[in-house]
This record gives structure tokens, C-alpha cells and sequence, in this order.
């Protein structure tokens, strides 16, 4: 099976026999403090970098302060934990 956009993902997912859950990870691009000037230059111009996820999201979660994010039940619907 190949995926190629968010809803062949979603669409993957209603077809499994068990409900799915799906956790996604949040990232954003940078470079690393040792970087080469070569990297740095690539980057600069819009290309490479590493991605790193987004720790204060999962922090966030950690401690419960889920209120900045959205939660879907199974069916798609939002919900609110409280």
C-alpha cells in the first residue's frame, strides 16, 4: 500500500479491521549546533536541515495541559477531555 497524501492515511486506517489510533508528531526543520558550513549554507538557501519534534507539545501533554490542542474521537468528531 502506498500513501501519498493525509487522506490515503485516513482511508488506510478506517479499512483496518480494528479501530486505529493515530498519533502524530509534530516537527520542525533546523540545524544542529555542529553543523558544517556547507550545511549551513544548503539551509540557508532552503535546503536539508534536520528535523526535531516539537518537545514542548509533548511536555504540554505530560503535564496534562491539553487545552491548545485538538483531540478527534474515532469517528472524526472533536472531543473535549475534561
Amino acid at each position: 500500500m502506498t500513501l501519498s497524501s493525509f487522506d490515503d492515511l485516513l482511508q488506510a486506517a478506517r479499512a483496518q479491521r480494528e479501530p486505529q489510533r493515530l498519533l502524530f508528531v509534530f516537527a520542525g526543520v533546523g540545524l544542529p549546533d555542529d553543523a558544517t558550513p556547507e550545511r549551513r549554507q544548503r539551509f540557508e538557501a532552503g535546503q536539508g536541515g534536520a528535523l526535531a519534534p516539537l518537545q514542548a507539545m509533548v511536555e504540554a501533554i505530560r503535564r496534562g495541559q491539553i487545552g491548545n490542542y485538538i483531540l478527534f474521537d474515532a469517528q472524526g468528531d472533536a472531543v473535549q477531555i475534561s
